[in-house]
Order: C-alpha cells, then structure tokens, then sequence
C-alpha cells in the first residue's frame, strides 16, 4: 500500500495547498505565509461548495469540487500577476523582512515532523491502510464511504446513508451539522483512484501532523521570539515533543478531526497577533483579519472546539496587549501633565476589564443553546486533583507516562520568560490557564465548574491535555534556548577565547542534541518512554494484538459477501459483530452503521422492529413489511466472541434479539455462505 499511500499524500497537499496559495499569493504576504495560510481558503471553499452541492441537487466529487476551486485560484492569479510592474515592486518590500527571517526553517519543521511521524508513528504500521478501530472512528470511516458513494459532501448533512443505495427508511432518520473537513479531504483520494479509506485516512492525518501543524508552529515561534534564529531552529525540534498533542489524539486515543483542527490553532493565534499587532504593515491589517475569519471558519469546518483552544492561548495575549495600548494612550495625554502614575493604574484597571469581558465572553459561549449538549457532557475523573496537579507537571497528563525532560524545558522556560522575557508574560498565563482546564477535566466530579472550564472539549481530560500539550511548545522552546545559552556562558567563562564562533555553534547543537534524545528516546531506564508508548500502541492496534470489532478474518469474509451480491443489495447486520466498519472500509451495504444510538427517539420504526424481531420474518407481517421497505436481501451475521461483542458499553443483547437468534434454521432465512 506504499504506492498507494505516497500519492494519497500528494492529493491531499495538493488539494490543501494549491489553490489556496494562488490566491494569497495575490496579496501582500511573503511565500511562506502564503504557502501556510492556503488551508485557511481551501477549507473553506471545498466545504462551502459542498453544501451549495448538495442543496442545488448537484453531484460532489473530487473533480467537481476541486476543479472549480483550483479553476478560480489561477483566474485570480492570473489576474493579480497582471499588475503593473511597480505594484509588484512595492509588494515586494512588504514580503521581504518574513521571508529573509524563516528562510528555510519551514522545510526544516516539515522535515523534522515527517521524520518523527515516520519513524514512531507509520513504521510501526505492518501496512499504511492499518486503521484504529475505535469509537469514534466507526462513524469517521463510514461518514467518508457515504461521502463518496453518495456525491453529497456537505457538512450540513452528516449521515452515513447518504449512498444512492440507501434510498429506505434507514436506522437513523435525522440529519444534522457536522464538522465534516476531515472527511472531505480524505473523500478527494478515494474519490479519485479509488484508494482504501483507511489509506486515505492515514495519508490525510500524515499531511496535517508534517505539513499543517509544522508550518503553523513554525510561523507563530517565529512571531513570539522575533526571528531568534537560535529559539527557531529549537522551536523545529520542540514542536513535535508534547505527548499530549498529537501523538495521543493520534495513536492512544485516536480523534482525527480535533487532530487536525489543533493543528491550525498556533497559525491562527499567529494570524490574530498580526491582525491586531503594531508591527504589521498598515496595508496588510486587512489581510489578516480576513485570514482571521477565514481561520475560524476552516477550524469550524474540522473541529470547532479547536476556536477555543485559540482563546485559552491568545486571552492573555488579548489583556496584557489591550491593557498596554491603552496605557500608552493614557500616557501621551498626560505627557505635558508629567502624571507617571495615571499610565500605570491605567493599564491595571483595563487590563482587569478587559479579563472580565473575557470571562463574560466565555460564560456567553457557555449558555448558547446549541452547545449544550456539548458542555454538559460528563467524563468521569481519571485521577485526584493532586495527581492532576503533578501529572501536569511531569506532562504525563492523561497517561502514565511522565516527560520529565521536558517537563523540565516547560518550567526553566517559565523561569527564562519570568526574569529575562516579560514581553512574553503572557505565554505562562495561557499555559497556565491550559493545565488549570486540563486540572478540571481529569480531577473533578460532576460540576459546574469542570463544565465551565471544560465543557467546551466534553470534559475529556485526553482533548483537555492537548490544550496543555500546544500551549507549552513556546515555552519548551524558550527552556531549551535558556539551557543552550547557559551552557554557551558557562563555556566562555571557561575558555573566553571561544566565546563566539564556531565553537559556540558547536556547543548549541550538542546541548539541542542531547536534549532531543532524552525526550525522543524510546528507550530508557524506569518508566516506559513515551515514544516507546507510541510505537507499542501503534502496533497493537495495526497487528491486531488486542481485541477488534472488525477482524482481519472477518474483513475476508465481507470480501466475499460483496463478490456475491449486488450494488443496490441491503444487508441487514449485527452490528457490534464488526460489521458497523464494513461498509466504510469494505464498501458493503450493511443497514446498521452506527456504534450506538439505537432504541433512541431518531431511530426509524422499521430499524428497530427488525432488530428486535426479525427472526419472527416468516410469521410477522409487520416484520414482513418492514423488510420489504428497506429492500433488505441479506442478512451478515459474522463468528464473534463475547469480548468482541462488548467492544464498547453500548451493545445491548436485548435490543439485538431479533438477530443474534437468526441460524440457518430459521424459517424464511437460507444460508447463502
């Protein structure tokens, strides 16, 4: 599956990449800020297309999508290349100071995060088509196969029987919004050659970990430490260290969509502090709060609880920047008065409101209607509060499995920024604000204030610990810088004839070095190395080492089913036997697709009938309609053990009775393979 994997990646760069970058390339942005911002427009023009799609009737596919965009983004730049000569000249100057500051840091990120994608996460793979058969990732796999049978690719109608097959009153009758970007990128390499989704899928979270979110780190370390080539050049090493994110969203506990919305979360804090920042050319403030919007809008199209992740980060940023402006307002009015004290009480009292609006804000978000059901969700407490406490600090977080290196950069960059960088002030506060969110999520019973701080991640202390996981990257980076110049002084004290030069780089690279592999190292005394976790994990699930719903045997099986019937055939299932993964990742029309949510008031009256009585189909005339109806043919019941059925806490056997009591003597069932 190499072959098929590499071009998946390529389709999906392409397709995240391409247009967007002919179109900012139109603006004032540098190559690089153009390059990492092109996701901000593509999302959102594929999304925003597939809901016009859908709503006019007409058919989504990769090329019915994508070429209009890709149509368009050349139209604009064309045109924009069309300008005069001298447009082009001051434009130019614009670009330049970025351009000259990252050089090439981004390929270095990009390079490093494929390199440790590669070695910890896809080597571990027997096959790059493995997928992790969890909770979530039932619906993920089957929404994509609905996606691609169908040609309705809108986010407003997240349904896994949008196939043309599925013309019956299916299990489950509504259809609401879902946040559907990462299936919609995945769709595009399916939809053109045909890959497994599985594939498609792994290429996708590969193309956002290396590409998305290095770029993004690479960007806002760059903002934060103004162009420090030293902390930039760490800032490429130190992005891809955090357990937290992404490698447990990825690997442990697996939850694609958050991963790949995380992923946007340090380029769009980039974005607004360009946006709002003094620094920034007068001509280009638009630009930005455009790329704001967009941002926002192609996070909400992933993930939305990634929008606040960003505010975690950027609230402080918010108050100890509003508050400065407007004691520098208060002080130039007061210049001739010579009142020193009015600024600073100033910058007090607003920096006060402005945390208040905030936090007002915050409580507003908190009581909209629609998100209720998201932050009252409870996820019992991992751990005590002072567990929590010190699991945030080791940056074990969810996991037993502490970092204490870089538990150790995270506090000596606190310390650094404290004495030496107030400017940055603010970072703690955010990470602070991370772990006290992570603190709620993982500690607390079921409480207003758990839900207050944590409602908007459904209070799972694994989203929460990711917040904590994105927020220390700045200060795992200014650590590592502290450490090197330390080391670098101590050296010059030592021999002050090699204070600087080539000696000094020397000394830099060794400490970067030795650092990376205490932290990378999957191998070490004591505890298990996180990384080492990483590999395991991966592996388990890949060599089907634990208990799987939907087995490699099984997956055989369905192989045959499909050679035996027809396209527009129904097959009515079990599905907590496996085959709720069937039809996303063996195309077959199974009618059960979901993992839970049967018995429910959104079920349809025919779903639940056969489910609980379809073994009574010779005899029930309402059994006999409600399979006429659905156009069921088949029935699948597959081989599973009692570990297998409990997969998850949702099978009950009692809602399942109408098949599970199906064999081959049955009256009005013949057995067919």
């Amino acid at each position: 599956m190499i072959p098929e994997f590499i071009l998946s990646c390529i389709v999906v760069a392409f397709v995240l990449y391409l247009p967007g970058f002919f179109i900012l390339k139109a603006t004032r942005l540098s190559q690089w800020e153009a390059f990492a911002f092109a996701p901000f427009v593509s999302i959102p023009a594929y999304c925003i297309l597939g809901i016009v799609y859908e709503k006019a009737g007409l058919s989504a596919s990769a090329l019915s999508i994508g070429l209009p965009v890709l149509i368009v983004s050349l139209v604009v730049l064309g045109v924009s290349a069309g300008h005069k000569r001298t447009q082009r000249q001051k434009t130019a100057s614009a670009q330049a100071s970025l351009q000259s500051s990252l050089g090439f840091y981004p390929l270095l990120y990009i390079g490093v995060g494929l390199a440790v994608y590669s070695f910890f996460y896809l080597s571990s793979m027997p096959t790059l088509g493995h997928v992790a058969e969890t909770y979530d990732n039932v619906f993920h796999y089957n929404l994509i196969r609905s996606f691609v049978e169908s040609g309705a690719w809108s986010s407003l109608d997240g349904s896994v029987y949008l196939d043309e097959g599925a013309n019956y009153p299916y299990a489950f009758l509504s259809h609401e919004f879902y946040p559907a970007a990462w299936h919609t990128i995945s769709s595009f390499a399916v939809s053109l050659f045909n890959v497994p989704v599985g594939v498609a899928a792994n290429a996708t979270n590969c193309v956002f970990i290396t590409c998305v979110f290095s770029l993004s780190s690479c960007l806002f370390l760059n903002r934060l430490f103004k162009s420090n080539h030293l902390a930039l050049l760490i800032g490429a090493f130190v992005t891809f260290a955090f357990g937290a994110y992404p490698w447990v969203i990825l690997a442990h506990w697996p939850l694609y969509p958050n991963l790949v919305s995380t992923a946007f979360v340090p380029l769009l804090c980039f974005t607004f502090m360009q946006a709002v920042g003094v620094s920034t050319p007068k001509k280009q403030h638009a630009v930005y709060v455009v790329l704001f919007v967009l941002g926002v809008m192609a996070i909400a199209f992933c993930q939305p609880n990634a929008v606040f992740v960003a505010m975690v980060i950027l609230a402080p940023y918010v108050v100890y920047e509003g508050s400065k402006a407007i004691a520098q307002q208060v002080a130039r009015r007061n210049a001739t008065a010579n009142k020193q004290e009015k600024p600073k009480r100033a910058r007090i009292i607003s920096g006060i409101i402005l945390a208040l609006l905030i936090v007002a804000f915050w409580f507003l978000l908190f009581k909209l209607p629609f998100l209720q059901s998201t932050v009252n969700y409870y996820w019992p407490p991992l751990m005590s509060v002072t567990q929590a406490i010190a699991s945030s600090i080791s940056l074990s977080l969810a996991l037993p499995l502490p970092q204490y290196v870089l538990g150790i950069m995270v506090l000596l960059g606190i310390l650094y920024i404290v004495v030496k960088k107030r400017r940055l002030s603010w970072v703690v506060v955010s990470y602070a604000l991370a772990a006290c969110i992570f603190i709620a999520a993982a500690s607390l019973g079921n409480c207003w204030l758990k839900h207050f701080l944590a409602g908007f991640w459904y209070t799972d202390p694994y989203r929460a610990a990711a917040l904590v996981g994105v927020a220390g990257i700045p200060l795992a980076v200014a650590g590592l810088y502290a450490l090197v110049r330390i080391v670098q002084k101590v050296l010059a004290t030592l021999r002050p004839a090699h204070a600087e030069g080539r000696q000094n780089k020397i000394a830099a690279g060794i400490v970067i070095a030795l650092v990376c592999v205490a932290i990378y190292s999957p191998v070490a005394p004591g505890n298990l190395p996180f990384f080492k976790h990483v590999q395991n994990i991966t592996a388990t699930h890949a060599g089907r080492e634990i208990d799987v719903p939907y087995t490699d045997t099984e997956k055989n099986f369905v192989d045959r089913v499909n050679e035996l019937i027809d396209e527009d055939d129904v097959v009515l299932n079990l599905p907590y036997d496996g085959s709720m993964m069937a039809y996303g990742l063996s195309d077959l029309p199974v009618y059960y697709r979901s993992i839970a949510g049967y018995g429910r008031t959104n079920e349809s009256e025919q779903g639940a009938l056969m489910r609980e009585q379809l073994s009574s189909l010779a005899t029930d005339e309402q059994v006999q309609e409600a399979v006429c109806e659905t156009g069921a043919d088949y029935v699948l019941i597959m081989a599973n053990g009692k570990d297998q059925m409990n997969f998850t806490s949702a099978y009950d056997p009692e809602l399942w009775r109408g098949i599970e009591s199906i064999n081959e003597n049955t009256p009005g069932f013949e057995l067919v393979l």
